[in-house]
């Protein structure tokens, strides 16, 4: 059987039936998103047998033909053992409903299925994530079995194998839990939607939309990337892939313009990991957030909105210190378009991304929302799509849009929406060569989204292991007294702690997976230390510190996590952006990290004042925030040493604390840190006029690249560059 099945898959292609199975989940969830989900034992498992399908039959492969073939068969057999697995619950879903946890004895074919289906999703996570999730998922089962012969917060009563098996396979408290539903509810149509962005030309449109907002600007193609990067994050939710995407294009024009490799590949890496955390469409680990609190998608994009910000904000300042130090000039002006041709080319994706957002607002839930963008993307894409404009098609909008209006219970926004899917319908029945562009963009979109989801679902599916293992022992309540315990009582060192560990589990694994690790773990013990804090610092009642207090918890800790992106030994973005670049990737991470920096700060900022996540009043928010962008601008100026002259050892010192005094919300420490700003701006000018006086060059650095220099501020830059004033 295996051998015919096999020399089936040769013959017709595995490239053509991943593509095939890719396109049936789109389908299928697409289907789901209009109709409604079946029940969870039935919609969960038919999710992650699609995306451990196609993470099995998309691995590669050795190109000696023998070697091959055996790969081919262990992965079709493992493929036949998860349709088993899966297919069990949906298949016998009413009994595993009705079945009474905990008191009906588990069958041997529950036992085995259960065990194989465990074993898959980690052996998907070794081929998809790394070594990292699994060590992480194989230690948290073990725990569940020798949890009798430890001593301290680790002891539990034990659990046996057929137990932890039904608590993970049987129950949604395991595998089937928080991070896998929400993946399969609502995580794949907003990732469908932004493939289908991408596959409809919004790379390039974002791109150059970037392009013509900053190309004119002192370090425009650095500033491009920033803004490009911020834009095309918010549609792939992956900083690698951001990376991939807008870095093939932004890092070559920023090396062209005569930014360092090595600064120019960071500043990618760096723009790339802000778009997890960026409203309106965020990464996965914002949908697991959103379930974990119980809160709106709609109130996770809010308090999203100032922190994501300040990120686009610190990178700004960043690359513009560089460039004005390096003494860099804006891209040619006939390489910069303009905002409105950009528009007029395809400034109708704005528009599915304006629906999304309508139907979030207007209550609907995230899966619904996410559905009809797709529908209203898709009807845009057949109408405005420039390859296949018609002057009849444009015409027909409004003349069916009316139509519709008069139709009994239709109000304005649903007859332009019947008008827009109707002209796209009869647009499609009537032109061929609409219909050919129109299946190749769908065909490209529905076969990437499963590929971009299917690492992120088995990442949630060890998660539900993991989170299944802390409710099954008990061992969240002891955690939170052990960082309590190591934090010794103090609110900013229980912070870097969690910090510490967040971008630790962050570089092996995706930030949604590290994100359920810890959220799980430490949020009781923050939630803990903040109510308190706030209650005696804003004088807030307990309940309103409390409900602030899970948010700010739960935002630092996916906000810690998504940064491990930069950090060393194991940062993806900056290894990615290093490929791109053709740079070292050591050099690379250390100066993404550099750059990265005032980011690492703005998690301490919404923690410690929390009208950065829209809390209190509205003159704090506003305060709040104008200080702490000035605070993480500081920053900025501490990193890369310059304020219109280089800064010496000292003036970057001040720097430093300026920065730090407005990191804490406060009147007091945000006038001492103002004060501390005003000053270094008084020293900076000052000494820029005597510069001017002794006709001075402060641009050194930019001399040293017309030369042949790396621009390496070690290696190649002149004594003002390295601190010293110019002079001395």
């Amino acid at each position: 059987m295996t051998g015919s099945v096999l020399n089936l898959v040769q013959r017709f292609g595995l490239k053509w039936l991943v593509a095939i199975v890719a396109f049936a989940m789109s389908a299928y969830h697409l289907t789901v998103g209009y109709l409604g989900e079946p029940v969870a034992e039935v919609h969960r498992p038919i999710h992650v047998l699609f995306a451990l399908l196609i993470l099995f039959w998309a691995s590669e492969r050795s190109d000696d033909p023998a070697k091959r073939r055996g790969q081919l068969t262990i992965d079709l057999t493992l493929s036949g053992v998860l349709l088993a697995s899966c297919g069990y619950l949906f298949i016998n879903a009413v009994y595993i409903s009705e079945r009474m946890i905990y008191v009906t004895p588990l069958t041997p074919v529950e036992i085995v299925m259960g065990v194989a289906l465990i074993l898959l999703i980690l052996e998907a996570a070794r081929r998809s994530v790394g070594w990292v999730l699994v060590i992480v998922g194989g230690v948290f089962l073990i725990y569940t079995q020798i949890g009798p012969y430890l001593s301290g917060p680790f002891w539990h009563n034990g659990y046996s194998i057929e137990q932890t098996i039904e608590h993970m396979y049987l129950t949604t408290y395991g595998i089937w839990t928080t991070p896998i539903a929400v993946t399969a509810s609502f995580v794949f149509l907003f990732v469908l939607f932004g493939s289908l962005l991408l596959s409809s030309g919004a790379g390039d449109f974002f791109t150059d939309l970037a392009k013509a907002l900053t190309g004119r600007q002192v370090g425009g193609p650095a500033k491009t990337a920033v803004v490009g990067s911020a834009f095309m994050g918010t549609l792939s939710g992956s900083s690698a892939a951001n990376v991939v995407t807008t870095g093939s294009f932004t890092i070559p024009a920023m090396k062209r313009a005569g930014y360092r490799g090595h600064f120019a590949a960071g500043v990618e890496a760096c723009a790339s990991c802000g778009g997890q955390l960026t409203p309106p469409i965020m990464g996965s680990a914002a949908f697991i957030m959103m379930e974990f609190i119980g809160i709106s998608y709609v109130d996770v994009m809010q308090v999203a909105i100032i922190p994501a910000m300040l990120y686009f904000i610190a990178c700004f300042g960043m690359v513009d210190l560089e460039a004005r130090r390096a003494g860099l000039k804006p891209l040619p002006a006939e390489d910069i378009p303009t905002v409105w041709s950009v528009l007029k080319r395809r400034g109708y994706l704005l528009l599915a991304i304006i629906a999304l957002l309508y139907y979030l607002f207007e209550g609907y839930t995230p899966s619904t929302a996410a559905f009809w963008a797709i529908i209203y993307l898709a009807s845009l894409v057949v109408i405005f799509d420039e390859e296949n404009r018609r002057p009849w098609v444009f015409a027909l909008v409004p003349v069916l849009s009316f139509a519709w209006y008069l139709a009994p219970g239709f109000d304005v926004i649903n007859a332009l929406s019947g008008g827009l899917i109707t002209t796209a319908l009869v647009a499609l029945g009537l032109d061929h060569a609409m219909r050919l562009r129109f299946v190749k963009i769908v065909w490209n979109a529905a076969v990437e989204a499963p590929k971009l989801i299917a690492p992120v679902t088995v990442a949630c599916a060890v998660g539900g292991i993991i989170i299944g293992v802390i409710s099954l022992t008990g061992l969240g309540e002891r955690m939170s007294a052990i960082v309590l315990e190591f934090g010794g009582g103090y609110l900013f060192l229980t912070l870097f702690l969690t910090m510490v560990m967040a971008v630790f589990l962050g570089m092996g694994m995706p930030t949604s997976g590290a994100y359920i690790v810890l959220a799980t773990l430490l949020v009781p013990a923050l939630e803990e230390m903040l109510v308190p804090h706030y209650g005696a610092t804003f004088g807030l009642p307990e309940g309103e510190a409390s409900k602030i207090a899970v948010v700010a918890s739960h935002m630092f800790i996916i906000y810690c996590a998504s940064k491990s992106s930069l950090t060393p030994p194991v940062a993806i973005a900056s290894y990615a952006a290093a490929a791109v670049a053709n740079t070292d990737p050591w050099k690379t991470s250390l100066t993404a990290f550099r750059i990265g920096l005032p980011i690492f700060i703005i998690p301490y900022m919404f923690i410690y004042g929390p009208e950065l996540l829209w809390y209190l009043g509205p003159a704090q928010i506003i305060l709040s925030t104008l200080t702490a962008t000035i605070g993480v601008l500081t920053l900025s100026v501490t990193c890369i040493g310059w304020l219109i002259v280089p800064l010496n050892l000292m003036e970057r010192g001040i720097s430093m604390v300026a920065a730090l005094f407005l990191m804490f919300s406060g009147w007091r420490t945000d006038l001492i840190g103002l004060g501390l700003v005003a000053l270094l701006i008084a020293v900076a000018y000052w000494r820029y006029k005597r510069a001017q006086a002794r006709g001075e060059n402060l641009q050194h650095y930019a001399g040293d690249m017309a030369n042949g220099g790396d621009g390496d501020i070690e290696d190649d830059a002149a004594p003002a560059l390295r601190g010293d004033p110019p002079g001395d």
